[in-house]
């Protein structure tokens, strides 16, 4: 009887799991911040893709439809129901030039407004605990750049917990010092370490590549032999989209595509994609006279894997590898320019 009694207990628990794990999936309130940005719209179209019934609002500096402006998070807070919280925000590494006054953009542009999410998820969450009620957040997704590895690292996976010293590296780690909810939180914390992000050419690092490439000034740069993380951007999302449904999302995940590659392997595979020569090479003082210290995410060699993604979180990438990630895209931009 006791034996029977407890399958009893456990059903039910079980069901009362999945009744609000339903309930949570088909009336989900989504908050993006960075939600108008190349990457951040990508997740809100993916969002109302994969979760038909969601609402989803971004967080922005202009008023809108389906928008809270920053004013009005400080000043208001979240919304009492929202159920995800995203932040995509932060300025393009290769905007400008790395001077000062640009190196403490990028680091505003990323560390207040992580900030800011921290305190509003912190005081909606205080704000149901006092009220005797569950917090409605499940999950909070911080995005930033891959943690540049110390040079005496040579592979660098989610179990390293050190950060590079040079300025990239110390971006990264004030960015998820920032991110990082208080200790007693009940709120899931994922952070998305994401590397060069392959997508449509209004964004991302092919937005600067393409047009180089287009008129046939693609070409290798350094040695050629430097090794670089890269991800196509529908995978990306992807990941961010099933870590909402798929608890064992936690933590620091680098978001990277399973397929290492060189500066050389991707300049021939971009090429190719794009039908043109790459003839050119840009020799290493060249290119540190043109990007100044920017040229390091460039020239040094970046062994950044995953040891989670798809052993641990069995995720499987929809373009597992460069030369498909660029097929697809250029192949889809020659025939919606039809």
């Amino acid at each position: 009887q006791k034996t029977k009694h407890k399958d009893t207990a456990r059903k039910r628990t079980a069901t009362r799991t999945f009744q609000k794990l339903f309930l949570f999936l088909i009336n989900m309130k989504f908050v993006v911040a960075g939600g108008t940005g190349w990457i951040g719209r990508a997740l809100v179209n993916k969002i109302k893709t994969q979760f038909s019934d969601a609402t989803v609002l971004t967080i922005s500096r202009f008023a809108g439809k389906d928008t809270i402006t920053w004013r009005e998070l400080k000043e208001k807070g979240l919304p009492a129901d929202t159920n995800v919280v995203v932040n995509t925000t932060g300025k393009n590494v290769f905007d400008a030039r790395w001077s000062d006054s640009f190196k403490q953009e990028l680091m505003s542009s990323r560390i207040e407004p992580a900030k800011t999410l921290v305190e509003a998820i912190s005081k909606l969450e205080s704000d149901q605990i006092s009220k005797g009620n569950e917090c409605p957040v499940r999950l909070f997704i911080t995005t930033c750049g891959s943690a540049v590895p110390p040079s005496q690292i040579v592979t660098y996976d989610e179990q390293n917990t050190q950060y590079g010293s040079e300025f990239v590296g110390q971006l990264c780690q004030k960015v998820e010092e920032a991110s990082k909810l208080k200790e007693d939180s009940n709120v899931r914390q994922l952070v998305c370490r994401v590397p060069m992000v392959l997508g449509p050419t209004d964004g991302g690092a092919l937005q600067k590549m393409a047009p180089v490439f287009n008129l046939g000034l693609g070409g290798i740069l350094g040695s050629g032999q430097q090794e670089l993380a890269w991800v196509h951007l529908d995978d990306l999302t992807s990941i961010m989209t099933e870590s909402v449904v798929n608890e064992k999302y936690n933590g620091v995940v680098h978001c990277v595509a399973p397929q290492i590659i060189t500066n050389a392997e991707l300049t021939k595979s971009l090429a190719t994609a794009m039908n043109r020569p790459a003839l050119f090479w840009v020799p290493e003082m060249m290119c540190r006279l043109m990007y100044g210290e920017a040229a390091t995410l460039l020239l040094d060699n970046r062994r950044i894997i995953s040891s989670r993604l798809s052993s641990e979180l069995g995720f499987t990438f929809k373009y597992p590898d460069v030369s498909s990630a660029l097929s697809q895209i250029f192949n889809s931009s020659s025939s919606s320019s039809q």
